[in-house]
């Protein structure tokens, strides 16, 4: 027999052309195959991708079922890690995925002494500073992605919140919203606005207390290497002692 070249377009994720040559009873001895890599939209390709990705999270398991299901816990630098990561999942969209079980981890607060407390108080103000809501060019509204922050960023809030009260301080969440550099300045302080009380909005829902959030725009920031970094929401924690008149403050 003379010799053929195949030319075959798999997903890395598929069986291997091995593998279906032998399952079909097909010899590869006067067979070139030449593979070209592409991404898939199958159903079962997309769910290996989202097991893969899971994979690499130790408390983080998927269980078969329709819809297929998340669950764990994860702590916020690896919440955000693996958001970035599954949302750039080829064909994402097209499966039905339960997220509902993919809990931030709670810290615990159980600790009895002050300096602890305060400690871990620290912590968690500092780590909502580092969160940032980003938005698309003249948007308001939350896309998934910033939705799934602020549930997170919510829990976050509930423990600083909480922990504040045990050490007697008055805490409040500043949320501030800014905008890039493009289109009127007017236009552009609106925006940044609307997009601090679009959060606001979302982290009410989510059962904060209104009285310890408060929404600003400071429009335009000039950041020419990244626009995209400019249209975003950033967190200030504002706390002072109940028995002092001088707040202090963490800011990004």
């Amino acid at each position: 027999l003379n010799a053929i070249d195949v030319l075959v377009m798999r997903d890395p994720l598929s069986p291997s052309i091995a593998s279906l040559l032998a399952e079909n009873g097909i010899k590869n001895d006067n067979l070139t195959v030449i593979e070209k890599s592409f991404s898939s939209l199958s159903p079962a390709i997309i769910k290996r991708r989202i097991e893969s990705l899971a994979a690499q999270y130790t408390d983080v398991i998927v269980e078969d079922d329709d819809p297929l299901v998340l669950k764990g816990r994860l702590s916020w630098n690896q919440m955000q890690s693996f958001d970035k990561q599954y949302y750039a999942i080829t064909g994402i969209e097209k499966l039905n995925v339960d997220r509902s079980g993919l809990l931030l981890e709670k810290l615990y607060l159980s600790a009895e002494q002050p300096g602890i407390k305060k400690q871990l108080f620290e912590q968690l103000v500092g780590e909502i500073s580092r969160i940032q809501i980003q938005f698309s060019i003249n948007e308001t509204t939350l896309d998934e992605t910033a939705r799934l922050n602020i549930q997170s960023l919510s829990i976050l809030l509930r423990d600083v919140f909480e922990l504040a009260d045990q050490l007697e301080l008055s805490a409040s969440l500043i949320i501030i919203g800014a905008s890039d550099s493009s289109g009127l300045a007017a236009k552009n302080q609106r925006l940044s606005l609307e997009r601090a009380n679009a959060v606001k909005a979302a982290l009410i829902n989510q059962g904060m207390t209104v009285s310890k959030l408060f929404a600003t725009g400071i429009g335009e920031v000039e950041l020419s290497s990244d626009a995209m970094a400019t249209r975003r929401v950033m967190f200030n924690t504002m706390y002072s002692d109940l028995n002092s008149k001088l707040p202090s403050a963490n800011s990004q």
